[in-house]
């Protein structure tokens, strides 16, 4: 019984997640355009783009780029690999790669 309550109220806590992201996604401009840049990014395949990108963050670039990584791993189609690369061109290849 316990497990069927639990199961209920992680899919309601994903839909909410989806529904509010939607909203922002929708109705806050600067949701918008940051989400269109970052896909417009994606899409150009080229790993210096985002290299430049996590780069522009500064300090809180490895933790843009965990989110990053993150984001990838649940939208399966973006290239992970670009961001591999990326990481390991701004970070050092060590770092980049336990990042």
């Amino acid at each position: 019984m316990a497990s069927k309550r639990n199961a209920w109220v992680s899919r309601i806590a994903i839909a909410v997640v989806v529904v509010a992201a939607a909203v922002a996604y929708f109705a806050v401009p600067s949701v918008n355009s940051f989400a269109n840049d970052l896909c417009r990014r994606f899409s150009t395949g080229d790993f210096a783009e985002m290299r430049d990108f996590m780069a522009s963050y500064g300090a809180w670039a490895a933790v843009v780029s965990f989110a990053l990584m993150i984001f990838q791993s649940v939208a399966a189609p973006l290239p992970a690999f670009i961001l591999t690369f990326a990481n390991a061109n701004l970070f050092g290849w060590w770092q980049g790669a336990i990042l």
